[in-house]
C-alpha cells in the first residue's frame, strides 16, 4: 500500500475553482479532470477545548499547616493523571466542527486523491488546583489524602504534548500518524487557602464557596473570555492565576485508492479530526482558531 503523509507547518496555497463554507461538504458532480475542488469548514460561533490530563507540579510549599500532605503532593502526585481522567494520556476526542463528508465521483474512484489539512490554534490554560477533601487521589495508596489544608500552594504548569489524527468513517488513517506540538511551559502559580477556605461563606478573595450559585460563572480569564463554572461544593480562594499559552498545530494526509483497496468507496467518507490532551492544562480553540481543508483532486477520468 502506497501512502503519502505531509505534516505542514506554514500556509498553504491551492488552486481551486470551488469552495464551500458548511459544517459538511459533500461533492458528487461530475468534476472536470486535474481542476481540485476544495470545502473548507471553519467553526465560526463554538469552542472547543479538552480538560487538563495531568495534575500540575506542586513545588514546595513550607507555609502551611499540613507537612507531611505538602510532602505527599511533591513526591506522590506532581504530574501523574487526575482523575477522572486517568485513561487521557492515550484517550482522543472529537475536534468540535471539524467534521466533514465526502463522495468521491464514479469516474475517479479509482485515480483521484483525497487531501485533507487540518489547522487548530490551541491555547493551554494553567488553573491551580484548590486543596480540598476528596479533591487529591494518590495512587500509590489508593486513597484521597489532604483532608484539610491551610496555607500556601505553589504549583507550575511544565508544557506537554498535544496530538492530533484524523479520523475516516472512524478509523485512523494512517493508523501510524499523528500531528503533535509541545504545549509551551504555562508558568506558575500561588493558591492560598486560608481557614476561611470553604467555610461556607464567600470571604474577601475567593471566587467561590460552599454557598456560591451552582454553575455560576467565576470572573472571566485574562483574556476577556468567560471563567470557569463555580462548584458549590469547592471554593477557588486567593490569588488564582490562568496563564494562557497558544501555539498553532497544523497536519494533513493524502489519502489514494490504495488506502481502500484499490478504489474509493461509493459511500461518502466521513472524515473527522479529534484530539489528545497530555498536559497538567486545559486546551481549547476558540471561535475561528480552527479549520479543515479537504480538497478532491481528480485525475485519470476511468
Amino acid at each position: 500500500m502506497c501512502r503519502k503523509i505531509i505534516l505542514i507547518v506554514g500556509a498553504m496555497t491551492l488552486a481551486m475553482t470551488t469552495v464551500l463554507w458548511a459544517e459538511e461538504g459533500i461533492i458528487t458532480k461530475t468534476l472536470p479532470e486535474g481542476v481540485p475542488q476544495v470545502t473548507t469548514v471553519s467553526p465560526q460561533d463554538t469552542v472547543a477545548s479538552m480538560g487538563w490530563c495531568r495534575y500540575p507540579r506542586f513545588e514546595y510549599s513550607p507555609e502551611n499547616d499540613h507537612p507531611v500532605c505538602e510532602k505527599l503532593l511533591r513526591t506522590h502526585i506532581s504530574l501523574t493523571p487526575r482523575p477522572p481522567n486517568t485513561a487521557c494520556p492515550t484517550a482522543f476526542a472529537h475536534v468540535d466542527g471539524l467534521v466533514q463528508s465526502i463522495t468521491v465521483p464514479p469516474e475517479y474512484r479509482r485515480t483521484a486523491s483525497l487531501m485533507v489539512t487540518w489547522t487548530i490554534r490551541v491555547e493551554g490554560l494553567s488553573d491551580v488546583v484548590t486543596i480540598m477533601p476528596g479533591e487529591i487521589y494518590d495512587p500509590k495508596k489508593e486513597a484521597y489524602i489532604c483532608s484539610w489544608w491551610n496555607g500556601t500552594s505553589i504549583q507550575s504548569f511544565p508544557g506537554g504534548k498535544v496530538q492530533t489524527r484524523l479520523l475516516v468513517n472512524g478509523t485512523q488513517m494512517p493508523t501510524d500518524f499523528t500531528a503533535s506540538l509541545t504545549l509551551p511551559d504555562g508558568g506558575g502559580a500561588r493558591s492560598i487557602q486560608d481557614t476561611n477556605c470553604g467555610n461556607g461563606a464567600l470571604d474577601p478573595g475567593e471566587q467561590c464557596d460552599l454557598t456560591s450559585v451552582a454553575n455560576q460563572l467565576c470572573p472571566d480569564y485574562p483574556d476577556g473570555s468567560p471563567g470557569p463554572k463555580c462548584n458549590t461544593m469547592t471554593c477557588m480562594c486567593k490569588s488564582l492565576t490562568t496563564t494562557i499559552v497558544d501555539p498553532t498545530i497544523t497536519g494533513s494526509v493524502v489519502l489514494t485508492p490504495a488506502d481502500f483497496g484499490g478504489e474509493f468507496p461509493g459511500d461518502p467518507l466521513n472524515l473527522r479530526v479529534q484530539w489528545n490532551n497530555d498536559t497538567c492544562m486545559t486546551v481549547r480553540s476558540k471561535e475561528k482558531f480552527r479549520s479543515m481543508i479537504v480538497t478532491l483532486l481528480p485525475q485519470g477520468n476511468q
